[in-house]
């Protein structure tokens, strides 16, 4: 598996003990976890990644386990990268923390609570929460005046 061959290059590369860990849930707000793909002492968490593009994740694990250092690994067939990726609080906050807590309350709870999806019969059955259809509307509205602009 690519994940483990990454975790002994890092180790090898390093001289850091990765360890195998678990689900981290956030101490506050339990709706949010994280699974890291290892320990590197007290104060970091590595991350291996394949491919690059999906390196913004490891926003949320750094959050969840409350790690000082969050290593990152990037992984290809052919090579591996790792680099110290800077947690940056006010991003957490205002762009991540927030939306996920959003969804979790107005979508995710309310259909734990009391699952409708299975007994919806008709399309108008389901219920968006007010922040979805605006976005849906903004994001129509959006790809129309792009089209318009390709086409004209």
């Amino acid at each position: 598996m690519m994940e483990d061959t990454a975790r002994k290059k890092f180790e090898t590369l390093t001289n850091f003990k990765v360890l195998n860990c678990g689900l981290f849930i956030d101490k506050d707000k339990p709706f949010l976890a994280a699974s890291p793909d290892g320990l590197v002492g007290d104060t970091a968490l590595l991350e291996i990644k394949c491919p690059l593009s999906t390196k913004d994740t490891i926003g949320i694990q750094v959050a969840v386990d409350n790690k000082k250092i969050p290593y990152i690994t990037i992984v290809d067939e052919h090579w591996l990268h790792y680099d110290v990726v800077e947690f940056d609080k006010n991003f957490w906050r205002s762009k991540m923390e927030t939306q996920l807590e959003t969804f979790y309350k107005e979508c995710l709870l309310p259909e734990l609570v009391q699952p409708r999806y299975g007994k919806r019969l008709l399309k108008s059955d389901i219920l968006e929460p007010k922040h979805i259809l605006e976005n849906i509307k903004k994001k129509e509205s959006n790809y129309y005046i792009n089209c318009f602009f390709i086409f004209v």
